[in-house]
């Protein structure tokens, strides 16, 4: 997470993604020592600024609250959202929260962009390389999961302080009884093309979020009379159970909280 702030250097032999075997813990709790004392020291490739300006506040991470969650399994599922605020929170912001999405350099991940549930589109998929890392400001619409197979996804969020040039006076992240938890929201008005189901704390407070199909089935809007001439699809009228159920299951989901 600093190296992203900061920059970093790559040494010789280093210039390449390094393996999950290589981050497995041992069993040892020290860390192992270099027996080779008269070893020459590593020799320099290169220099990765950055993304402020070096010398700036901002690109000193101690001016940076950061928060990290892996993400592992998943079905491609998922509703549009932002990861800290709602849309256009930040715009016109010189200084603003953002996210990181990377694939830890060995796995390809896939997200939607630019949705707009409100008119039934779901923006468009991309596919980023393993050694891609998307940057977004904490209000972008996006939705995606990191796939069905068993390599996770890394999910990092960044909070300005006030040493940054963080402009506004209030925030939660900067106030000191509040924790910062790594957040995947949902707000108003990216209504969810997916909807989520959250459970209830388990006795460690983690809480388990799902996409049943079932669930978006029973809670999306039916196409109007235009909507489905222009598509050529045969109109339906909905039938009053179909409208209650969706009434009963929206109450269902905007009560969720945790």
């Amino acid at each position: 997470m600093r190296n992203i702030i900061e920059g970093y250097d790559i040494y010789h032999g280093d210039d390449e993604a390094i393996p999950f075997t290589a981050t497995v813990a041992g069993r040892t709790k020290g860390r192992p020592q270099n027996k080779n004392m008269s070893a020459a020291p590593p020799v320099v490739l290169r220099h990765v600024d950055g993304l402020f300006p070096t010398g700036s506040s901002a690109a000193q991470f101690q001016n940076w609250k950061a928060k990290q969650t892996i993400l592992k399994g998943g079905d491609k599922y998922q509703h549009p959202h932002c990861d800290n605020a709602i849309v256009n929170s930040y715009a016109n912001l010189d200084v603003f929260p953002f996210v990181c999405l990377h694939g830890f350099g060995v796995e390809a991940f896939s997200l939607w962009l630019l949705p707009n549930p409100l008119q039934r589109h779901y923006g468009f998929e991309h596919k980023f390389g393993p050694k891609n890392m998307l940057l977004m400001r904490g209000d972008f619409v996006h939705a995606g999961c990191p796939g069905t197979s068993s390599a996770p996804r890394g999910h990092i969020e960044f909070f300005p302080r006030e040493a940054t040039g963080w402009s506004r006076k209030k925030s939660f992240w900067n106030l000191k009884t509040t924790k910062i938890h790594p957040t995947f929201l949902w707000q108003k008005p990216t209504y969810p093309f997916g909807y989520p189901s959250a459970s209830d704390p388990d006795i460690n407070g983690d809480v388990t979020i799902t996409y049943p199909p079932r669930l978006t089935r029973a809670l999306r809007l039916p196409l109007t009379k235009k909507k489905c001439k222009r598509e050529n699809i045969k109109w339906e009228r909905e039938s009053s159970h179909a409208k209650k159920l969706r009434r009963e299951l929206c109450a269902t989901i905007n009560s969720q909280s945790w």
